[in-house]
């Protein structure tokens, strides 16, 4: 189930861009992570304005942006996988934090603390709310509620998916 995410194909084609040689990726790690997430965001507000914009269903815009994102990776890859990666990325699916839990899940329990902070106490997540129980109501409130969809949309194209798959 976790493989049908969207995040994946989009994590894909920018691990793809910011690819190296295996012995050269360890000093531009936090380039590739940082390219990784820029295309998400770039991805995430594509979606967005498919939504927003054109009025496609959300969950069309996102499935459809998924297969042409997992489709550019793979054109691009030629349908092989990738490996030699860093010790880095193995190590991420693969380590025990304090022996009883993957780091992958200490990493999804901070991602879902923030996003519920940023849900509970700020104004975006407040219109979020708003916008995701009646839209219809959201648009006559005054708020700029095609800029919310949008950005809503970039948020999970921005977070980094779990490795435990890896």
């Amino acid at each position: 189930m976790m493989r049908q995410f969207p995040e994946y194909g989009i994590m894909a084609i920018g691990v793809v861009r910011a690819g190296a040689a295996p012995h050269v990726v360890q000093p531009y790690i936090v380039a590739a992570v940082l390219i990784s997430l820029a295309t998400g965001l770039a991805c995430g507000y594509f979606a967005g304005i498919l939504i927003s914009r054109f009025k496609i269903p959300a969950i069309l815009a996102t499935l459809r942006t998924q297969q042409l994102y997992t489709g550019i990776a793979v054109g691009i890859t030629n349908g092989r996988p990738q490996s030699r990666l860093p010790l880095l990325d193995s190590k991420i699916g693969n380590t025990e934090f304090f022996g009883l839990f993957p780091l992958s899940f200490v990493l999804f329990l901070v991602i879902a603390v923030g996003v519920g902070l940023l849900l509970s106490r700020t104004r975006f997540g407040t219109y979020m709310y708003l916008y995701g129980t009646n839209p219809k109501a959201a648009r006559y409130t005054g708020f700029n509620s095609a800029s919310i969809l949008r950005r809503t949309t970039c948020c999970p194209g921005s977070s980094p998916p779990s490795r435990a798959s890896s």
